[in-house]
């Protein structure tokens, strides 16, 4: 790991994002399993990172070898100070994918775990016990219409599915959805204040 000279400022900001932050659930289907996409990550960071004077940036390239991905990670505070750390992701074959796409989902892999473990953010199916299905679902149905239309079509889907992992994934990107728009209109009042 490399980082700045002094870690003063980056490091309490660090601590209250591990105290914002969300695990993610998979709402994403792969072939044969269920997968936190790259965005879901993004999304949540956009709503943390930026009240706590934290960014990321993220360069991939090449490892030496020419087998794998090398992803470069660094969160930056406000301040100037940072902290970087370097991942390797294999290249994987893919069927009838060519050299492009190999990398391409070797990096978008690098990119989700990269800044899922920098973050602390987990995303597994049975992260978070305390909520029941039934209690997300009640709490979808508390739903009245008023939120984007794609946001009340998933809603619909959920509530009438039996799928646990689509029941669960709607609920925490409503939350998630939801708190992203009161985020915004509370900077939309103050800024008219």
């Amino acid at each position: 790991m490399k980082c700045s000279e002094t870690l003063d400022k980056i490091a309490p900001a660090m601590v209250k994002v591990t105290e914002k932050l969300h695990n993610l659930y998979p709402g994403a289907k792969g072939y044969s399993y269920t997968y936190v996409t790259l965005a879901d990550v993004i999304d949540e960071l956009k709503l943390v990172l930026p009240g706590l004077g934290l960014s990321y940036m993220q360069f991939p390239s090449e490892s030496p070898n020419g087998e794998s991905i090398a992803l470069e990670t660094i969160v930056m505070h406000e301040s100037g100070q940072y902290i970087s750390e370097v991942s390797t992701f294999p290249l994987t074959n893919l069927k009838g994918g060519n050299d492009t796409q190999m990398a391409g989902s070797a990096i978008t892999y690098g990119r989700r775990y990269a800044l899922m473990a920098v973050f602390g953010i987990a995303g597994d199916k049975d992260l978070d016990g305390t909520i029941s299905i039934e209690e997300m679902k009640a709490t979808l149905m508390e739903n009245d219409g008023t939120l984007r239309p794609d946001v009340n079509e998933a809603i619909k889907a959920a509530l009438a599915s039996t799928d646990e992992t689509l029941i669960r994934g709607t609920y925490y990107r409503v939350v998630k959805y939801i708190k992203a728009v009161n985020a915004q209109q509370k900077v939309n009042r103050n800024e008219r204040h």
